[in-house]
């Protein structure tokens, strides 16, 4: 599937987002927060610090998607999802990380 994405430049990272099934959202932030993604009744949405720049709003969109893939059953909105700080860490365990 991400195949066809790969032969644009940049890639189209919100579209390939979109088709995940994921929808981005770009808005004001807690300060320090450069995204985050929250699921409830099935319905995964990444949101973007609107505040950052466009290459870190990239970035955080970019960092999303294989949370989703890889472990969505610890994405819970109740717990605030999974929050990157601007440093890209969201608190997670190591290993969700890596």
């Amino acid at each position: 599937m991400i195949d066809k994405y790969l032969k644009h430049c940049p890639v189209k990272i919100g579209q390939l987002a979109k088709e995940l099934g994921v929808a981005v959202r770009v808005m004001r932030l807690d300060r320090g927060v450069s995204g985050k993604i929250t699921c409830e009744n099935g319905s995964c949405v990444i949101r973007v610090n609107r505040h950052e720049v466009r290459k870190h709003q990239r970035f955080a969109v970019a960092h999303k998607p294989p949370h989703f893939l890889l472990h969505s059953e610890i994405i819970d909105t109740s717990l605030g999802g999974i929050r990157d700080n601007v440093l890209y860490h969201s608190g997670e365990p190591e290993q969700v990380e890596v």
